[in-house]
């Protein structure tokens, strides 16, 4: 890099950074000044995109045929209007207008720390709903655990401006309160993205087509899913799975003719794009990339089986008694940077910590043990998903915008 190049990044850093000040000095005036609309709605997720939690219950909404006003935060990046209804209004991050939809917006929607990421202030009367973007994982998200101080302020406002959190068990209440939601309410919906989890074959169908048709997957193939989290570091030795032989392990044991579709945690997909020649991924007919594919809750309901280490996405995928397995080759280096909330043991997932130990735990899958197990751990964790988190949670809004425009009569 040359020195004009430095030199214009230095000055670039310093002219957002004034831009930010300015717009925080200004905000108190813009809270005042900018009425709350009743029924306006808007929505951020961490990845800036229409996607989780947010995307399900916004889907709700729309299918309600009532007159919401809804509003999508988006950055530059994410911004491709082709992935969102067009009843959805879109903002750019940071922009005068995200600014003002989040002064006039009755209700906020998140999935994370998004909306206090940057501390701009919530009215009194508007509602702040957070859907989180895991339910019953494995990994540590409190302060003591989170080496991200950006994360662990945003979490703490969010936890003093929070209205309501939507759990779907006695184990996620346990997880918010001891970290940064002590005292937010919370209300047992289950969670939005987790409806789908509950759809018959036949409903899945379309999905299974439409999923199957943007990966370019024959429709008679069975699909295996390898959907790792993240790790802090660079070192993705944890991720090299023999592929070759998982894809003999899965046709020996369960039968039919199986494509592995990988699908890259989003903070480790940025990794991989810096640094592609250092980093290059096994190249197999069988194995297709799926770190394109938005939706990671529609990849999980047409998914045959599945893999993973620590993502939450396993305790989605449980819910539809599908087996599920764990490969964790840096078990106890990962304890150490991340923490679990419960040993491994205590799920039904058969757990790996080598390629040799994951091909026999395919092999020798016991489909009545696994059914017996999934039932003792959601039992355990109080897990209350019925299919139905949509319905409980756009009923919630519609008693928030209506008390609203009782209050302005």
């Amino acid at each position: 890099m040359d020195i004009v190049q430095i030199v214009k990044n230095i000055g670039g850093k310093f002219w957002r950074k004034g831009v930010l000040l300015c717009r925080r000095a200004t905000w108190p005036l813009l809270v005042r000044i900018t009425p709350v609309v009743p029924n306006q709605v808007m929505f951020r997720t961490y990845q800036d995109k229409y996607t989780c939690n947010p995307k399900y219950l916004c889907e709700q909404l729309i299918r309600s045929g009532k007159e919401y006003s809804l509003v999508w935060a988006v950055s530059e990046k994410t911004g491709d209007r082709g992935q969102f209804p067009p009843q959805v209004k879109l903002v750019k991050v940071g922009s005068n207008e995200f600014y003002r939809a989040m002064a006039a917006s009755k209700v906020w929607v998140d999935n994370a720390h998004n909306f206090t990421w940057q501390g701009f202030p919530k009215k009194a009367e508007q509602v702040f709903i957070n859907l989180w973007h895991g339910s019953l994982g494995l990994k540590r998200i409190d302060p003591a655990n989170d080496s991200n101080p950006h994360r662990r302020k945003a979490g703490a406002l969010a936890g003093k401006t929070t209205t309501y959190c939507i759990s779907n068990s006695d184990f996620e209440e346990m997880v918010f309160r001891t970290s940064y939601w002590p005292e937010t309410p919370f209300l047992r919906f289950g969670h939005c993205r987790n409806d789908l989890m509950f759809a018959d074959a036949e409903t899945l169908l379309p999905l299974r087509e439409k999923v199957f048709g943007t990966l370019g997957i024959s429709a008679e193939k069975k699909l295996f899913l390898y959907a790792p989290t993240f790790r802090d570091g660079e070192d993705f030795t944890c991720f090299d799975v023999d592929y070759a032989g998982l894809k003999s392990a899965l046709e020996e044991r369960f039968g039919g003719d199986w494509v592995i579709v990988t699908r890259m945690h989003y903070h480790t997909q940025v990794i991989i794009q810096k640094n592609a020649e250092r980093l290059q991924r096994p190249v197999y007919d069988f194995v297709v990339s799926g770190d394109t594919y938005d939706d990671m809750q529609e990849l999980l309901a047409v998914t045959d089986a599945g893999l993973t280490d620590y993502s939450s996405w396993i305790c989605d995928f449980v819910l539809t008694g599908r087996p599920a397995f764990l490969f964790v080759t840096d078990r106890e280096s990962y304890v150490t940077e991340r923490g679990f909330y419960y040993p491994l043991e205590d799920t039904p997932f058969p757990i790996a910590e080598n390629n040799a130990q994951l091909l026999d735990n395919v092999r020798t899958f016991d489909a009545q043990a696994y059914a017996a197990k999934t039932k003792t751990y959601l039992d355990g964790l109080g897990c209350t998903e019925d299919g139905r988190a949509c319905e409980r949670l756009a009923a919630l809004i519609d008693e928030e915008i209506e008390k609203s425009k009782k209050e302005a009569r």
